[in-house]
């Protein structure tokens, strides 16, 4: 049923969602990401945005480990490839 009292907890919703937050909120964003990504296994863009959130943060590690996966789920994202240039060169 879609319509009056339900809601939309689709991928694209819920990242967005996670885009929308304050970055004093990045944990939060973390989670909600996180838990997209539970419902959204193969998703190649949760996995970049992870890695954007990862890198706010200032998580290297992190973040370069969420844009591989990225890349792996979705070879076709070239910002995930750029991110991993961008945090391998230093």
């Amino acid at each position: 049923y879609y319509g009056t009292g339900s809601y939309d907890f689709s991928e694209r919703v819920l990242n967005q969602f996670a885009r929308d937050l304050p970055p004093a909120q990045v944990d939060q964003t973390i989670g909600v990401l996180r838990l997209n990504a539970e419902f959204y296994p193969n998703s190649g863009v949760i996995q970049f945005l992870l890695g954007e959130s990862f890198r706010q943060k200032n998580d290297t590690a992190s973040a370069l480990q969420s844009y591989r996966q990225a890349v792996a789920l979705d070879s076709t994202l070239a910002p995930a490839r750029q991110r991993i240039a961008e945090l391998t060169r230093r």
